[in-house]
């Protein structure tokens, strides 16, 4: 109804702003790693998704374009698997960003086809090879989502006790990211990868409001307190999560 449509329209807008200033703390944070991007960089980079995303909306919405592109889709002899369509981006929808731009990968060689045809109209939706290079690089980027979206989107699942861990597995897999060497990564996915961390930093902050992720962890059979020792947690904040457990055990029993 419209007033969950008000709510979700506040809500990416709400998100909007606090990923636009994520990106200018990281861009600050990296270069003082010596990972400067050009302004080039950057505005090269912001425009995948809108054609991405935008390429697969027109598609959708026009029957002429569609039939074209499943046309050039079942000319292709290389596509005989069960994806047809490119995917479209929802905003609140989680990883609707990673499939959309998976699908775009996917059918790389018919979205070039289809749009370096004057007569589609559809040459501002058409990536450059450096954007291509970028895609690749995204989608692979994004499957660290993966596992902690498909956990925390699964409600007959009790979560409470893999909040903090799901947290730990993706900051090392984003550091892992930003800090990677063995091969060249774009400084785009570098920056992105230390945005998302200080998301990741915001939240585990935020943790601290409620104890019971920490008493979860340390109730947990197979974790305990342990497991925060594991993580190189200080002396200091492992008194302290004692202390949480100990007072949760005294005031409910």
């Amino acid at each position: 109804d419209d007033a969950e449509l008000a709510d979700d329209d506040g809500s990416v807008a709400y998100n909007k702003a606090v990923v636009y200033s994520m990106r200018d703390e990281a861009i600050l944070a990296m270069e003082d790693k010596g990972i400067i991007l050009s302004t080039r960089d950057v505005n090269e980079a912001l425009a995948i998704m809108p054609k991405v995303s935008g390429l697969a909306r027109r598609v959708h919405d026009s029957a002429v374009l569609k039939e074209r592109f499943d046309n050039l889709v079942a000319g292709d002899p290389t596509q005989n698997g069960m994806k047809h369509s490119l995917d479209r981006r929802v905003p609140t929808r989680w990883n609707s960003d990673h499939a959309c731009l998976k699908a775009h990968l996917h059918f790389r060689k018919q979205v070039e086809q289809l749009t370096g045809l004057s007569e589609n109209k559809l040459h501002a939706y058409r990536l450059t090879d450096g954007q291509w290079t970028i895609t690749k690089e995204l989608v692979e980027a994004l499957a660290i989502f993966e596992e902690p979206s498909r956990l925390f989107s699964t409600a007959s699942v009790p979560l409470i006790v893999d909040v903090l861990p799901a947290f730990d597995d993706l900051r090392v897999s984003l550091e892992g990211l930003r800090d990677y060497e063995e091969a060249p990564i774009s400084p785009v996915l570098q920056v992105a990868a230390e945005a998302a961390l200080l998301m990741v930093d915001k939240y585990e902050k935020l943790s601290w409001d409620c104890d019971i992720y920490y008493v979860a962890v340390v109730m947990c059979p197979d974790r305990k307190l342990q497991w925060f020792k594991d993580r190189d947690y200080d002396r200091k904040t492992l008194k302290y999560i004692r202390e949480l457990v100990i007072k949760r055990f005294n005031d409910g029993y």
